[in-house]
C-alpha cells in the first residue's frame, strides 16, 4: 500500500513539472478611483518545458479611461527570468505569457485590487 501511494504521488507532482509558471510581485495594489497612481512590480516566469527552451514574449494589457484592452509586447526574453515593469501598472492590468510566436498563451495573471484605506 506504502509503494502504490508513493507512486502515485510521485506521478502527480512530475505531471505539475512541466506547467508555465507566472506571477507578479506585489500582486494586488491600492486603486482608489481617480487616484490610482501606476506602479512596478516584478515579474517571474518559468516556462522552459513548454517551450523547450526557446524564448518567450510576455505582453501588457493594461486596462483605459473606457475599460477596454490595450495591448502591448512588453518583452521577449528566455524561457525562465523576472523583470521589473516600469510605473505602468495598475489594477487590472493583465500580463499574457506566450511563445516566441505570441500564438500561443502559456500562462496569464491579472493584478487585483486592494480595498481602499478609510
Amino acid at each position: 500500500m506504502y509503494r502504490l501511494l508513493f507512486v502515485t504521488l510521485g506521478t502527480l507532482v512530475m505531471a505539475g513539472c512541466g506547467q508555465p509558471k507566472l506571477s507578479a510581485t506585489p500582486s494586488s495594489l491600492r486603486g482608489c478611483g481617480g487616484a490610482t497612481r501606476p506602479s512596478s512590480v516584478s515579474v517571474s516566469w518559468s516556462a522552459y518545458k513548454a517551450t523547450q527552451g526557446k524564448p518567450i514574449r510576455l505582453w501588457a494589457h493594461n486596462p483605459d479611461a473606457f475599460g477596454n484592452d490595450q495591448v502591448t509586447l512588453w518583452m521577449e526574453q528566455g524561457p525562465v527570468g523576472t523583470a521589473s515593469t516600469g510605473r505602468w501598472v495598475v489594477p487590472g492590468t493583465r500580463i499574457t505569457l506566450t511563445d516566441a510566436s505570441g500564438m500561443r498563451t502559456l500562462a496569464e495573471i491579472r493584478i487585483g485590487r486592494l480595498a481602499c484605506k478609510s
